[in-house]
């Protein structure tokens, strides 16, 4: 499946996305905001 990022300050509401996701199969890449996120693309 695809490999997507996921940027949310709220952790429940990251971590429940993540597990909706990663339950169809998607690879998850959380971020804590913006900055992080724009991080985690570089890698």
């Amino acid at each position: 499946m695809s490999k997507i990022l996921v940027a949310e300050d709220n952790l429940p509401n990251r971590e429940l996305i993540r597990e909706i996701l990663e339950s169809c199969g998607h690879e998850v890449i959380e971020a804590e905001d913006g900055q992080q996120a724009l991080e985690r693309l570089k890698d």
